[in-house]
């Protein structure tokens, strides 16, 4: 048995006895009267309880992802030729080709 196997059965087995507690919460809490909790802790231990065991086994790292901030075709600019960022200001210039406002600004 690896270690990653390992820590998803105890994983598995900790959400496991948090919805065993959660449902015991949920029963006391109807028993005394208490609707509003009974009910949260009902719906909480049916929410663990289906996370537990339809886990698919697959876990994501979310840090191993890097996204370029500029991904897709880079545009450049028709008059000084540098890359038009995200978030720069830009409109075609009298040939329809796309600039920075800056650049056209100058140029006139």
């Amino acid at each position: 048995m690896d270690a990653s196997n390992d820590d998803g059965d105890r994983s598995r087995l900790a959400r496991v006895l948090a919805a065993a507690g959660l449902a015991i919460v949920a029963i006391a809490s109807f028993r005394k009267g208490k609707r509003v909790t009974g009910t949260a802790a009902a719906l909480g231990a049916a929410g663990v309880a289906y996370g537990a065991t339809t886990e698919s086994g697959a876990e994501i790292d979310v840090t191993s992802h890097e996204v370029a901030p500029d991904e897709g075709p880079v545009r450049v600019c028709a008059i000084c030729g540098d890359p038009i960022r995200t978030g720069q200001a830009r409109r075609p210039d009298e040939n329809d080709d796309v600039a920075h406002e800056t650049c056209l600004e100058a140029a006139n």
